[in-house]
């Protein structure tokens, strides 16, 4: 629990407050600050488990400043957030903190406090930390419903003198489980030549949903959609094929691969001839084939001409 060095305690601080309003009094009559409101001021309305916000309690029109205060904060749900911390005012001479064990509620009193005077003053600020995925209400209270004293809800100016409140606000704090992405590889050959049909496979898993969707670039100018792909590359070159998986949240993960294209070699083109052979074998021989090779006409003209004898021997096998 925070602690202030001058060390008051609770009793003596609420005995300080009893005198201030009755040095406030003139002629038997309480005389009031003025009528204002509460108001409450989360930093963030949603959090993740884990993740912490604070929260202001602001008087929205404290003409006179504020000195003193009895306040505090309580949670409807504590299983969805909890109050982590509390301070009081701006820079109070005396204070007396109090959480809850269970971080359901926080309350504040305190006095000889220095604020602006004019305009709206934070007169308490917890620190909530979120639990579990759900809403809870964040509402002003009383020290003694808070839990810790048995002091009713007041706030005076500098000189003691109570504001009279016309309304007091809340808030709501939502907890959201953070959504994880989804992970993904691709599947496919690294390296191929012009003309190849080649296929790609996005393999993805999503922990806490389901994927939704799948979106390739392949790098030369194509698009298109769905778990597995196939394509065919026009021209030699590097290419870079990316697939985006998408969850059932929106989330969205990328793979990328390089596939190498190159040029497919010329096809073969030449003539056999003078081919010769036995008539006649039986099934376990060795058999000699011989023959003449010569390039085509259109391949002379690519390359020098040449002529070559081949020979086989091939076994028939039972």
């Amino acid at each position: 629990m925070p602690d202030n060095t001058t060390h008051w305690t609770t009793r003596t601080l609420a005995v300080v407050l009893a005198a201030l309003t009755v040095l406030s009094m003139a002629g038997g009559v309480v005389s009031a600050a003025g009528t204002t409101s509460i108001s409450v001021s989360p930093a963030q309305s949603e959090l993740a488990p884990g993740e912490t916000t604070t929260v202001e309690v602001v008087l929205d029109d404290a003409d006179g400043g504020v000195g003193s205060g009895q306040v505090g904060v309580q949670l409807s749900d504590p299983s969805v957030a909890t109050i982590v911390d509390v301070a009081a005012g701006s820079s109070p001479g005396s204070t007396d903190l109090s959480v809850a064990a269970d971080g359901s509620a926080a309350s504040a009193v305190y006095a000889f406090d220095d604020t602006a005077d004019a305009g709206s003053v934070t007169v308490l600020t917890v620190t909530l930390e979120g639990q579990a995925a759900g809403t809870t209400a964040i509402d002003v209270v009383s020290p003694s419903e808070a839990g810790d004293l048995d002091l009713g809800l007041f706030l005076s100016d500098e000189g003691g003198t109570g504001y009279t409140l016309s309304s007091v606000g809340s808030a709501t704090l939502t907890v959201a489980e953070t959504n994880a992405p989804p992970t993904v590889s691709i599947t496919g050959p690294s390296s191929a030549q012009v003309g190849d049909e080649l296929t790609f496979e996005a393999s993805a898993a999503d922990a806490d949903g389901s994927v939704a969707g799948y979106d390739w670039t392949l790098g030369d100018g194509t698009t298109v959609s769905g778990q597995s792909v196939t394509h065919a590359y026009a021209a030699a070159g590097e290419y870079e094929v990316e697939v985006s998986v998408t969850d059932d949240d929106g989330a969205t993960t990328t793979a990328t691969q390089t596939v190498t294209v190159t040029e497919a070699p010329a096809p073969a083109d030449f003539q056999v001839s003078g081919l010769t052979a036995p008539a006649t074998a039986t099934q376990g021989d060795s058999v000699t084939v011989s023959g003449r090779s010569r390039t085509s006409a259109a391949s002379r003209r690519r390359r020098p001409s040449r002529s070559a004898s081949t020979g086989a021997s091939h076994r028939r096998r039972p």
